[in-house]
C-alpha cells in the first residue's frame, strides 16, 4: 500500500495533514535505518572476504580481494543512493 492510498482512507475519516507529514518522516527514517543495515552488510563481507587472504585455504587472492572491492562499492552504492534521494 502506497503512502498515497493510505492518506486516501486517512482522508475519508478526517486526518489532518500533519498526519500524512509523520506517515511519511517515519517511512523516510525506516527507509533510511534498513539501507544502512544493508551497507553496513556489504561493508562487513568485504572485511570477512580481506580476513581470509592471509589463509592458505584462499585459493585466489586476486578473486577475494575482487569480490571484497565489489561489496564495498555495493555498500558505497547505497549510501550514495540514500545521499542523492535527500537532495
Amino acid at each position: 500500500m502506497s503512502i498515497d492510498e493510505v492518506m486516501r482512507v486517512a482522508n475519508d475519516f478526517g486526518f489532518s495533514p500533519l498526519l500524512r507529514h509523520v506517515i511519511e518522516q517515519h517511512v523516510a527514517e525506516a527507509v533510511k535505518a534498513e539501507r544502512e543495515a544493508i551497507a553496513s552488510i556489504g561493508d562487513e563481507r568485504a572485511k570477512a572476504l580481506l580476513s581470509v587472504i592471509g589463509l592458505a585455504v584462499v585459493p585466489s587472492v586476486v578473486i577475494q580481494r575482487d569480490r571484497a572491492e565489489q561489496w564495498r562499492l555495493y555498500a558505497a552504492a547505497i549510501r550514495a543512493r540514500a545521499e542523492k534521494e535527500k537532495s
